[in-house]
């Protein structure tokens, strides 16, 4: 090797001492203190390498807390229509001229509390049909309210169907009224008509009306079937009990008439409660 090359690879050798030298003494010597202020940006850190515990508490602190609530936005626009459900069944007519099995309870046509158990109420060929087994008591209860004054009863007309006559009106009272509701205060007045009506109980001139009980005397012969009075008569008897009040109004059979079975038919009913009020009539359909 000659000299020339000698001081070539010398040289060499000292600049590579002097520069390895300077690297490690950066590598360990760098600090904050070393960068300048506001000199590293965005660009110079690596996306998603720097946690929430790197950072300072009240810095995590605000990214913990919730925000307020912004405005309610606006109101959204109406949904379309659903469509349209099923038609439902139809309901039952409350015609007075058209009274049937399905709203002759809406009216007040019920079956009397006293009626056996085995006979029944029916409507066929337009007539309520009242069908007694064994002869045992059946009836029905007519629209007319409870604490009606006697007095008030200024008509009670009804038709029945030739093929079964017999139907008797029984018009319960309490001659104190329904304040005083004393079995000794109770008695039944009965309509008991012979044949084919129509019948009009309480204008007719012909006498049917009898008493179950003798209240403070008032019936005293004309209880149970022993004489009879005209509705006119009746009222002339209760003078002295302007107090006199309905319990119940019904029609049909009222005890055992022996043991065959019997049909009673009824047509129509015409009920007038106050001598200023209009007749309202019922007619029955099959």
């Amino acid at each position: 090797m000659s000299i020339r090359n000698v001081r070539v690879v010398l040289v060499a050798a000292v600049v590579a001492a002097l520069l390895g030298g300077s690297v490690a003494t950066a590598a360990k010597l760098i600090t904050g203190k070393d960068i300048k202020n506001g000199s590293i940006t965005a660009s110079d850190i690596k996306k998603g390498s720097i946690g929430l515990n790197r950072l300072s508490k009240g810095t995590q602190a605000l990214i913990r807390k919730a925000g307020t609530p912004g405005p309610a936005g606006a109101a959204g626009k109406n949904g379309a229509n659903g469509a349209n459900g099923a038609n439902g069944a139809p309901g039952a007519s409350f015609d007075p001229g058209a009274v049937s099995a399905q709203n002759a309870p809406a009216f007040g046509f019920t079956r009397w509390r006293d009626s056996d158990k085995d006979s029944s109420i029916g409507f066929a060929s337009n007539t309520l049909v009242l069908a007694s087994v064994g002869g045992k008591p059946i009836g029905v209860n007519l629209p007319i309210p409870g604490g009606t004054k006697v007095t008030d009863l200024a008509a009670l007309d009804y038709a029945v169907a030739a093929q079964a006559p017999g139907a008797a009106l029984r018009v319960e009272i309490f001659v104190d009224g329904l304040g005083n509701p004393a079995p000794t205060k109770y008695t039944t007045l009965v309509y008991d008509p012979t044949g084919a009506g129509p019948f009009k109980s309480t204008t007719a001139t012909t006498a049917a009306w009898w008493s179950t009980q003798d209240p403070d005397g008032l019936f005293t012969g004309f209880q149970n079937g022993g004489g009879r009075l005209t509705w006119t008569q009746v009222l002339a008897k209760l003078a002295s009990k302007p107090e006199a009040a309905i319990f119940n109004v019904s029609i049909g059979q009222g005890s055992s008439t022996g043991t065959a079975d019997k049909l009673y038919g009824v047509s129509s009913i015409d009920i007038q409660l106050g001598k200023s009020d209009p007749k309202q009539s019922y007619k029955f359909v099959g």
